[in-house]
């Protein structure tokens, strides 16, 4: 068996690595634009941020730990083209600037995504910093050691806007965040957390602009926005989201809607043989019940050890995802878990939610913190989705409840739930068990 996996990140090392525990006779071959594979992208707000030092902690294999596992890695080598009758692959060898062709019995497509382009004009003498690839997270940590206390204006509120703005206040600078929607995190969580966390900002003096789009960077990097208002700065980055890295397969018939590969629960594509996974396809949904598009690393590590499995005939407990998330705003943890309560209304689901303020450990222990969680639930009290938020324990919180809602718990159950106690910990009744008391039908 020969296979092919394109695109050496999260969903494409993880599957290799496990397909060749399962199967130690294929051939692999694993394929990469880049020089750089199997990097852990995730860390690179935290690096860029003063937050550790040394880049290559966030590469979990080199090209040749996979090459020493008998899988054929090859950096710098794109693929072009897929013609799915013939099962034949053309690659382009950047290092050696030549095309050639690779036939195969199975294609794993994880060619991942790429930064979206920036909507607004910018300046040809002004660098746009963006945080994808481990050269831009090297540009980025050189940019903002140049000089001390510089206006930085990040436009794009999502989890990377998010976590930049806590990396660059960390190494002294101001912050600006621009947002084309009302709130921060407005596509993540519902409008209780996305108050919460414009709440956080302001107290660590972000400014925050939102509605307007930007429409050009000027020579002095001042941002100018669709309104007129124009915004001082030193460094601009560009935080406004991803798209799938598919345009490749714009000739090879496979079925993609706006731009993502389409795939059953097996990761099985529209084109025999082919296979996707990661942030260039979507992935079952266990409460939907169907397809859905979650470009998070979790998802992509996931995707590709039960596509190995699957691909062996290896039976496991995978069961798809369900839209888990965390992000740290500054000094606040936000969690999600399954559905919010604007994704049941787009869905058609009836639900009933709470919303609940507590406190994360006892009173009289120093230090308690508020914790504020959100439930939505089906007539039959079962949980459909939770989120979370606190200065402390609201992340640990959301793997809890990822456990609950897979194992489909009521709200009444989660309310007699024997969670561990101890007062620095905990209340004797924990956040967790209040909100499901709280939650009626």
């Amino acid at each position: 068996m020969k296979i092919i996996v394109v695109g050496a990140t999260a969903a494409g090392t993880t599957f290799a690595a496990k397909m060749r525990r399962n199967h130690k006779n294929a051939e692999i071959i694993l394929l990469e634009k880049s020089d750089t594979m199997s990097l852990g992208a995730c860390g690179l707000p935290f690096y860029v941020g003063g937050f550790f030092e040394d880049a290559n902690a966030m590469i979990a294999r080199t090209p040749e730990q996979f090459i020493d596992s008998g899988i054929s890695a090859r950096i710098l080598h794109e693929a072009l083209e897929l013609d799915a009758g013939k099962k034949v692959l053309t690659i382009y060898d950047a290092e050696n600037q030549q095309k050639y062709e690779e036939n195969y019995d199975i294609l794993v497509i994880a060619s991942g995504a790429r930064v979206l382009p920036a909507p607004f004009s910018v300046a040809k003498n002004i660098t746009l910093h963006t945080l994808r690839r481990l050269d831009d997270g090297g540009a980025l940590h050189h940019a903002l050691r140049q000089k001390q206390h510089q206006q930085v204006t990040i436009i794009g509120a999502g989890f990377i806007g998010i976590e930049l703005i806590e990396a660059c206040l960390n190494l002294g600078h101001k912050v600006t965040l621009v947002d084309v929607t009302k709130k921060p995190l407005a596509r993540t969580f519902d409008e209780e957390f996305q108050d919460l966390v414009s709440l956080e900002l302001q107290n660590h003096n972000v400014t925050e602009i939102y509605g307007y789009c930007a429409e050009s960077i000027l020579e002095d990097s001042s941002v100018v926005l669709e309104n007129g208002e124009s915004i001082a700065s030193d460094l601009v980055i560009w935080s406004g989201g991803i798209t799938p890295a598919t345009e490749w397969l714009a000739s090879s018939g496979i079925h993609m809607e706006r731009g993502v590969i389409q795939t059953n629960k097996d990761s099985l594509t529209s084109l025999p043989g082919v296979y996707a996974i990661g942030d260039c396809a979507t992935v079952h949904h266990s409460i939907l019940n169907k397809p859905f598009y979650s470009p998070l690393a979790t998802v992509a590590n996931k995707a590709g050890r039960a596509l190995a499995d699957h691909l062996a005939g290896i039976s496991n407990g995978f069961t798809g995802m369900m839209g888990s998330a965390s992000v740290k705003a500054c000094d606040l943890e936000l969690v999600r878990v399954g559905l919010t309560e604007e994704e049941a209304k787009q869905h058609g689901i009836t639900y009933v939610s709470s919303f609940l303020e507590d406190r994360d450990h006892t009173g009289y222990y120093p230090g308690a913190q508020k914790i504020w969680i959100k439930l939505v639930y089906n007539l039959d009290g079962v949980i459909l989705g939770a989120q979370i938020a606190g200065k402390r324990g609201a992340a640990l919180r959301g793997s809890a409840m990822a456990l609950a809602i897979s194992k489909k718990m009521t709200v009444s159950e989660l309310g007699f739930a024997d969670i561990p106690y101890s007062p620095p910990f905990a209340r004797t009744w924990d956040a967790l068990n209040v909100a499901g008391n709280i939650s009626k039908l």
